[in-house]
C-alpha cells in the first residue's frame, strides 16, 4: 500500500511539473513580504549587511560566507557562498545589480545551483514599521528533470526557507 501511494504521489508531482514546466516555460517566482516593526533604515541595514545571512538562513543549509568584496553593500559588490543542499556542498556567487540606500536591492546570481535567480528586496514604510517585499524569479536548471525537481522539492523548500526567515526576522525586531 505504501508503495502504491509512493508511486501515485511521484505521477502526481511528475504530471504537475510537467503541466507548469509548459506553462511557465521553467520560469518560477516566489513573492513574499513582512510588516517589520521598525524604522526603515535599521531594517533595510539588517538586511543589507551580508553578515545577517548565516542568522536568517536556516541551519540545514550550512550557509556560509566565503567572499564579501565590500562592506557595506553597494551596487556592484560581488558575494561568495557555500550552502549545502541535500548533502550536496554548493558554491554561489552574485552579484548586487542594483543599489538604492534604505529602498531597494537585488542580486542576481552569476555563479550558483540556478540557471537564473533574481532576488528584489524592498522597503517601505508603513504602519508601524518597514514593510519587506521579496520577489525572487529564478529558473532550475536541467530542463525537464529540474522542473520535477522543482515540483517534489525545491519549491517547498523555497518556502520554508523563506518561512524561517520571516520567523528570525520577526525575533529580531521584536526583541528591540
Amino acid at each position: 500500500m505504501k508503495r502504491r501511494l509512493l508511486r501515485a504521489t511521484l505521477l502526481v508531482g511528475v504530471i504537475a511539473a510537467l503541466s507548469r514546466f509548459f506553462s511557465q516555460r521553467g520560469n518560477y517566482t516566489l513573492e513574499r513580504e513582512q510588516l517589520v516593526p521598525g524604522p526603515r533604515d535599521r531594517v533595510f541595514a539588517f538586511f543589507a549587511d551580508p553578515r545577517n545571512l548565516s542568522q536568517i538562513t536556516p541551519p540545514w543549509m550550512h550557509f556560509e560566507i566565503t567572499h564579501l568584496e565590500q562592506m557595506p553593500l553597494a551596487g556592484g559588490t560581488m558575494q561568495e557562498y557555500r550552502i549545502r543542499w541535500l548533502r550536496v556542498p554548493l558554491r554561489w556567487e552574485s552579484l548586487i545589480a542594483e543599489f538604492e540606500d534604505s529602498r531597494t536591492f537585488t542580486d542576481v546570481q552569476t555563479s550558483g545551483p540556478y540557471r537564473y535567480w533574481r532576488h528584489e528586496h524592498t522597503f517601505e514604510d508603513a504602519g508601524g514599521g518597514t514593510l519587506v517585499r521579496d520577489r525572487v524569479q529564478y529558473q532550475m536548471p536541467f530542463g525537464i528533470l529540474g522542473a520535477i525537481t522543482h515540483e517534489l522539492l525545491v519549491r517547498r523548500q523555497l518556502r520554508a526557507i523563506f518561512d524561517y526567515r520571516a520567523n528570525v526576522i520577526e525575533d529580531a525586531f521584536r526583541l528591540d
